[in-house]
């Protein structure tokens, strides 16, 4: 896990925080993927918090749906090469860096 999200993990499983909200992509068909989402689990047992794992799910058409706007697609390459390619749209630019 990287050393920053970890670090943020630690410090909020020690605090008096009521939790915290992380978003993950889970390959729930490769068993490596599991061990990041388990070791976010474990340092909040560790200090005797608990962790609840949400999956969020939609549709490929609603997930096509949103990945419509320019502002998006610039923020999100990969929906954006999904996009381009699946309705042969133009490359949109990305963001500069701030």
């Amino acid at each position: 896990m990287g050393a920053i999200r970890r670090r943020i993990v630690e410090d909020v499983a020690r605090s008096g925080l009521p939790g915290l909200i992380l978003t993950y992509v889970w390959a729930f068909d490769d068993p490596r993927d599991r061990r990041q989402p388990e070791e976010f689990a474990a340092i909040f047992a560790g200090h005797g918090r608990e962790a609840y794992f949400v999956e969020l799910e939609a549709s490929l058409e609603e997930r096509l749906s949103r990945n419509t706007s320019a502002l998006r697609l610039s923020h999100k390459p990969s929906a954006a090469v999904l996009i381009r390619d699946r309705f042969a749209l133009p490359r949109v630019a990305p963001s500069p860096a701030a």
